[in-house]
């Protein structure tokens, strides 16, 4: 199907794959999948993004879905998870043999499955050193010393400060992330741990193109076309790499081998990481849920060893779970990594603009009177010398107060008032003391930040059956501001 594609909905992009697929007979339904691979092999440990298959000519077959924390889209996927996997890792590269439906996926998600097939390596993981050794912190940053100075030596990636978890690595040109021990091989009877220049193996991480000037970017994706291979004999690299945008005189020269305008181009920024980031990181809640559900995963292989069979996946607890928590784990991993640290890094760059002194001093002689009385008005102003972030959060709360006020006042007959613990004078004052530092456009952006963090809570509680649908959209409808995530005591 000729055309730009990178501007279709990932459900476009899944009808686009499926119609391909049944066309070139390599779509796999549910029996399919049972004939030509359950039936065949040997069921291994799977991750959480994919159900892995021990096949008789020793090779791997797995099963993924594509809408994890790293790919939001098919294209993304293919770009990132196939085609740039297979340049950076050529030891471990996948052969993409076919797709299906995603059978867990709620009615109305995005989801599809690619079937890939990948060389078998004989070794074991370096998460079981960590998880054999008594000292398990040591032995974690000793495997993570490992996996960051071979990252170093071969591919010149080097931490990325902005990684809560530690496992994402990053150069001008790429970003490589779940980079952990989970994910590292060793080969059998040659100890990375022992011997520093021994063979190591990456499996299944998440490369990407570096686009980002923050974090030292120079690459970007280009539109593409599918073409007729046979008319049209190029050569021209699907990924392209932007000039190390460093002089005017390069950018020029960029501009003429390639014809491209480049009025857009800017020279890269330095990095920088976010002004404040989010403490609890995904590794501590994964770790917690491999850890709770270890004890289901012994019971199931003593039972196996006692009755001589394996369990079916109805039978067993420890898989059942898995791929439960996997769907979980891959959302909370998403919404991290795609609407909280946008939230985080905007809110990073918006407190640059706030003064250094408290925000209350520069306000009008009648808001500061008020200020004398009002408790919200005086912490908007310790909170900014303490933590700038804090500031943020009081500001959501008084932007919300006025609706928040008159929803509680409706439902109590009158006989309430201000019951957000703010008053309307008070709330007015801190929105005209804090947007007035902004533009409108930083204003707007924040709210849509915020207002995309709270709708993915708000479908989540529709998921589990904790509100209705109807419920959530009288909650939008009816207290306009209202966010999740800012408690500050006594407010909120």
């Amino acid at each position: 199907e000729k055309g730009v594609r990178r501007n279709l909905t990932a459900r476009e992009q899944e009808d686009a794959l499926e119609r391909y697929a049944k066309a070139a007979g390599i779509w796999y339904t549910p029996a399919r999948i049972k004939k030509e691979i359950e039936s065949k092999a040997t069921r291994k440990k799977s991750g959480t993004e994919a159900d892995v298959y021990m096949m008789p000519d020793d090779t791997v077959v797995k099963v993924v879905i594509y809408n994890s924390a790293f790919s939001r889209t098919p294209q993304e996927f293919l770009d990132n998870r196939i085609a740039l996997y297979n340049s950076l890792f050529t030891d471990t590269k996948y052969e993409l043999i076919g797709f299906a439906a995603d059978p867990y996926k709620d009615e109305g998600e995005d989801g599809m499955l690619f079937i890939v097939k990948q060389t078998l390596v004989q070794g074991k993981m370096l998460q079981d050193y960590i998880e054999d050794a008594r000292n398990r912190d040591a032995a974690e940053k000793q495997v993570k010393d490992i996996i960051a100075k071979r990252l170093n030596d071969e591919f010149q990636l080097s931490p990325m400060q902005s990684s809560l978890s530690g496992s994402s690595y990053s150069n001008e040109r790429y970003i490589v992330k779940d980079v952990g021990g989970k994910n590292v091989m060793e080969v059998e009877n040659d100890s990375a741990v022992e011997n520093p220049d021994a063979p190591l193996y990456f499996i299944d991480v998440a490369p990407s193109l570096n686009t980002d000037t923050k974090e030292g970017g120079v690459r970007e994706y280009y539109d593409f076309e599918v073409r007729d291979v046979e008319q049209e004999k190029s050569d021209e690299p699907r990924f392209h790499s932007a000039p190390p945008i460093q002089s005017d005189e390069q950018i020029g020269d960029y501009g003429r081998e390639t014809g491209r305008n480049t009025d857009d181009i800017t020279r890269a920024e330095p990095k920088t990481t976010p002004a404040k980031q989010i403490q609890d990181g995904p590794t501590t809640f994964l770790e917690r849920m491999y850890d709770r559900y270890r004890r289901f995963y012994n019971t199931v292989k003593e039972i196996e060893e006692l009755t001589g069979r394996k369990l079916t996946d109805d039978e067993n607890p420890y898989q059942y779970l898995t791929k439960i928590t996997a769907r979980a784990q891959a959302r909370f991993e998403s919404f991290y990594e795609y609407t909280m640290m946008p939230l985080m890094q905007h809110i990073g760059e918006m407190a640059k603009k706030l003064p250094a002194r408290t925000l209350i001093a520069g306000a009008s002689d009648a808001i500061k009177q008020l200020g004398q009385s009002s408790e919200i008005l005086q912490l908007i102003g310790t909170y900014h010398k303490a933590n700038p972030v804090r500031a943020f959060d009081l500001y959501m709360i008084a932007k919300h107060a006025p609706y928040r006020n008159a929803w509680i006042e409706a439902k109590t007959d009158g006989n309430i008032h201000n019951g957000s613990g703010v008053t309307n004078e008070e709330a007015a004052a801190v929105v005209e003391i804090f947007e007035k530092h902004f533009t409108q456009d930083e204003i707007d952006k924040f709210w849509q930040l915020v207002e995309k963090a709270t709708d993915t809570s708000l479908n989540a509680w529709v998921g589990t059956g904790r509100i209705t649908k109807a419920g959530a959209k009288a909650m939008k409808d009816g207290m306009k501001y209202y966010v999740f995530y800012c408690k500050v005591k006594p407010f909120g």
